[in-house]
C-alpha cells in the first residue's frame, strides 16, 4: 500500500512554482516588454510561464519576453532548484509589482534578489522555498512598499547585512533563525515605520553597525531586546545600533551589563 501511495499519490502533488505579478507598462524595457533576470547552472531547468498562454525554457541571465498588449501578468516561474531571481537594479526593476509565492523549489542564492524593485510588495507569508543561501545581503533593499516581512528559514544564514534597508513601509518582522548569523549591519537601516522586533539570536554576531540606524522601536520592544542580548553568550567588542529607540530601567541595567562584560559599544536614543 505504501509504495502505491508514494507512486501514485505523493509523487503526483502539484509542484508550486515561484509567482510574481508583472505590469510591463512601468518604466524599464518597451511597454509591451519584460525581462526576468536569472541565476541557474547549466545543469538546472527554468521553465517560465510568461502569464500570456506561453512558455519558454529559461536562461542564465536576462530573459527577455515580449507580449501582444501591454498590461498586468502574472508569470509563473518553475524549477526543482536553481539561483533565482536577480533583479539588483537590472532593466525591470520597476516592473516587478509582486511576489506571491516563492513555490517548492529550492533557491541557492539571495544576494540583491529584489534590490531595487521599489514597486514591490509581498501577498501574505511567501515562505515555501527551501532556501539554501547564506547570505542575504540587500534582498529587498529599497523595496519602500513591503509593509510585512515574509518568512524564510534563516538558520543557514550568516549574513542579512541591509536585508531591509530603506523598506519605509514595514512594520511586521516574523521571528527570525539568527543562531548563525555573525553580520547584521543595516538589516532594518531606514525602516522608519517598523516598531517592534522580535527577541532575535545575535550571540554569533561581530558586525551590528547601523542595525536599526533610523529607526525607533517602542521603548517595550527595544528594552525586551536589550533585556534578551543580555542572556545570551555574546561576542565580544560588538559596535551596534538601535536608531532613535529608548530604554526602560530595566533594560538600563542590561544595556550597561552589555557594555561592561561584552565591551559592546551602542547607540541608540537613551533612557526614556
Amino acid at each position: 500500500m505504501r509504495p502505491f501511495f508514494e507512486n501514485n499519490v505523493l509523487q503526483q502533488q502539484p509542484f508550486k512554482p515561484m509567482i510574481i505579478v508583472v505590469d510591463t507598462t512601468k518604466a524599464g524595457s518597451a511597454s509591451n516588454t519584460f525581462v526576468l533576470p536569472i541565476i541557474k547552472d547549466t545543469t538546472e531547468t527554468v521553465k517560465i510561464y510568461w502569464g500570456d498562454g506561453t512558455n519558454s525554457i529559461g536562461a542564465n541571465g536576462d530573459n527577455t519576453h515580449v507580449y501582444a498588449a501591454s498590461g498586468i501578468y502574472t508569470v509563473k516561474i518553475e524549477s526543482k532548484i536553481f539561483g533565482g531571481l536577480y533583479f539588483n537594479g537590472s532593466t525591470d526593476v520597476l516592473k516587478i509589482m509582486k511576489i506571491s509565492s516563492y513555490g517548492d523549489g529550492i533557491v541557492r542564492l539571495s544576494d540583491l534578489s529584489f534590490f531595487n524593485c521599489t514597486n514591490l510588495t509581498i501577498n501574505g507569508n511567501i515562505s515555501g522555498a527551501k532556501i539554501l543561501a547564506t547570505s542575504y545581503t540587500y534582498m529587498f533593499g529599497n523595496c519602500i512598499y513591503i509593509t510585512s516581512a515574509p518568512f524564510f528559514n534563516l538558520s543557514r544564514a550568516t549574513n542579512v547585512s541591509q536585508m531591509f534597508r530603506n523598506n519605509a513601509a514595514l512594520v511586521s518582522v516574523p521571528f527570525y533563525d539568527f543562531s548563525n548569523v555573525t553580520n547584521t549591519s543595516g538589516t532594518f537601516y531606514g525602516c522608519m515605520a517598523l516598531q517592534t522586533i522580535p527577541l532575535l539570536n545575535l550571540s554569533k554576531v561581530t558586525n551590528a553597525t547601523n542595525m536599526f540606524t533610523g529607526v525607533t522601536l517602542t521603548t517595550q520592544s527595544y528594552s525586551d531586546f536589550l533585556i534578551n542580548l543580555a542572556t545570551l553568550p555574546l561576542q565580544s567588542g560588538v559596535s551596534f545600533h538601535g536608531g532613535n529607540s529608548k530604554y526602560n530601567p530595566a533594560a538600563a541595567i542590561a544595556r550597561a551589563y552589555l557594555v561592561s562584560n561584552f565591551g559592546w559599544t551602542i547607540t541608540d536614543g537613551g533612557a526614556a
